[in-house]
């Protein structure tokens, strides 16, 4: 068996078992930048003919890959959201604290009260 296959497996299987329902931080951001910069080297080893093991390795990693991609997505998703609620907070934060210094594009001041 090649033993190149039997690692990108083994890689694969890890990662998706560290992804699968993991919430969002900064050790799994770079645990999947880590993973994804080891597996291009594990690719590039892997060259055919395959036995019947090793397609069957190769068909189960490639599943893998669709759900790890899925988890991928939904970690990015939880990033962008963050993103963004702390760009909200800092607006609302400046508003807060200095309401005055919003101007109109004209330079006129508009007394809201009657």
């Amino acid at each position: 068996m090649n033993n190149s296959i039997f690692s990108l497996y083994n890689e694969t299987k890890d990662m998706y078992s560290a992804l699968k329902g993991a919430p969002e931080s900064d050790s799994l951001v770079e645990s999947i930048t880590a993973f994804t910069e080891k597996r291009e080297g594990m690719l590039a080893s892997i060259r055919p003919p395959f036995s019947a093991e090793e397609k069957a390795m190769l068909q189960q990693v490639a599943a893998w890959d669709r759900l790890i991609t899925d988890e991928v997505k939904r970690v990015q998703e939880i990033v962008r959201n963050e993103i963004k609620m702390l760009k909200k907070k800092r607006v609302y934060h400046n508003t807060y604290f200095n309401p005055y210094h919003q101007t109109t594009s004209d330079g006129r001041y508009y007394d809201k009260r009657k």
